[in-house]
């Protein structure tokens, strides 16, 4: 019954009474031995917020991609929209908070490690989203149906010529000169280029 009261205007959920209503279920269904949804509760919600609505609506739609992961934290979809959107706006506070403690499912998800990988080049951790692109390549490489590993690489290498070649400054200027020296090797081994 929810369902085409959402199908009609997904905004409607933002505010009582389908809030309340999207709260119940979502719990609800959350609870162990508790029956399955018909259609599966996360399947109705996701078309629902699409990148069209996401561009129409950033602010909405991060709202509504908060709300899903507050209510389904294992969710690893939602979890990593939340993080995404959050990240989008500047929020580095709240992408982090979603990005902490992820469910088994996201960690096997190459999305939930660029999000992750973008969100250290804006905490200025380089190296630590050298990492995370690395790791979101090579889930894409071993499941090329989940992503295309050339995106992180593009990313990967942005970062290093740009963001990382500002760090290395960065560091220099402050007089951490081991710490330069170590992300300058890195960025060299990496990107001789």
């Amino acid at each position: 019954q929810l369902l085409p009261q959402l199908q009609a205007d997904w905004r409607a959920v933002l505010e009582p009474p389908l809030l309340d209503v999207l709260l119940i279920l979502g719990r609800a269904s959350a609870l162990p031995g508790a029956a399955p949804l018909q259609p599966p509760l996360g399947d109705a919600l996701v078309g629902l917020v699409s990148d069209a609505e996401i561009a129409a609506e950033p602010a909405a739609s991060n709202r509504f991609w908060q709300l899903l992961a507050t209510i389904r934290p294992h969710w690893a979809l939602a979890r990593i929209r939340a993080a995404d959107l959050a990240l989008a706006r500047g929020e580095l506070e709240a992408s982090g908070r979603w990005l902490a403690d992820p469910p088994a499912e996201a960690l096997s998800n190459p999305w939930f490690f660029d999000v992750a990988a973008r969100q250290a080049v804006a905490a200025g951790d380089v190296a630590a989203a050298l990492d995370a692109w690395a790791e979101a390549i090579r889930i894409a490489q071993a499941d090329p149906s989940s992503a295309p590993a050339e995106i992180f690489e593009q990313r990967c290498r942005e970062a290093r010529r740009g963001p990382g070649v500002l760090q290395v400054r960065s560091l220099t200027n402050r007089g951490e000169q081991a710490a330069a020296l170590a992300l300058l090797e890195r960025l060299l081994v990496d990107d001789p280029q």
